[in-house]
């Protein structure tokens, strides 16, 4: 019943700057609903991880749908009852997913003295390190009956 791709590439201004991509984008296609979901990294040197960001945002996004969609037939029962209240509860379980992951690559990587060096010393301060992976998330559903999308950031 459903299919998708999805693609990600540096655009040309990155080429020039040999920055790397700070987008992502994946799908998943089951026989009962299809994910695409697209995260467009944030370009300012504060987010000097949006690639990693970008990448997380995904991954939660298909994680958390997937969770939703365990009991596809009471979601998609209680969908139409209550899209505010599921929609809401799936962002707040994306984010919490992606803060996880940003938390968890944090640990693993510190910040280096290289990601450091374009900033002043109360520059750097100033910024909340979930900021270093900023992003913003767009997330599309197709289930049986309804589709339903959730922007975050």
């Amino acid at each position: 019943m459903f299919g998708g791709f999805s693609f990600s590439v540096r655009g040309a201004s990155h080429e020039k700057t040999g920055l790397v991509c700070q987008d992502h984008s994946a799908y998943a296609v089951t026989e009962h609903y299809a994910i695409a979901a697209i995260a467009d990294g944030h370009g300012s040197k504060k987010y000097f991880r949006s690639h990693f960001g970008s990448q997380f945002a995904v991954e939660a996004a298909l994680e958390t749908i997937r969770h939703f969609y365990m009991d596809y037939e009471k979601l998609e029962a209680s969908f139409p009852e209550n899209p505010k209240w599921i929609l809401k509860n799936i962002e707040k379980q994306i984010i919490m997913n992606w803060n996880v992951r940003v938390q968890q690559h944090l640990a693993a990587n510190p910040v280096t003295p290289a990601e450091m060096k374009s900033f002043s010393t109360s520059e750097f301060k100033e910024i909340p390190p979930e900021s270093y992976y900023g992003t913003t998330l767009v997330v599309a559903v197709s289930g049986n009956g309804f589709t339903f999308g959730v922007q975050i950031g």
